[in-house]
């Protein structure tokens, strides 16, 4: 992922596979190399659902966003459904 200017608002987005939408979808934002605890999380919501699995997204940013601040921060995912609740690293997201 390019890096994101500091002064961006934007959407964080990671494609879970197999999700259908209907899950409660969080990300966490931590130091590269560390596992999220649980007031890391954030409450994340859908994009439109496809055959294959369905985008989370969640706002990040100074202007009504999850300000996270300058650095690199490793990307967790969590979708939470009636049976399985998978949490993955998704990748990292570098602010400038």
């Amino acid at each position: 992922m390019e890096p994101i200017s500091h002064l961006s608002t934007v959407h964080i987005k990671s494609f879970v596979t197999g999700a259908s939408g209907g899950e409660t979808v969080t990300f966490a934002f931590t130091t590269p190399g560390t596992e999220p605890e649980d007031d890391d999380w954030h409450t994340a919501e859908w994009e439109h659902p496809t055959p294959t699995g369905c985008t989370a997204r969640l706002l990040i940013g100074p202007d009504g966003g999850l300000d996270l601040g300058e650095g690199t921060w490793d990307l967790w995912v969590k979708a939470v459904g009636l049976v399985e609740a998978p949490v993955f690293l998704a990748g990292q997201v570098p602010i400038r």
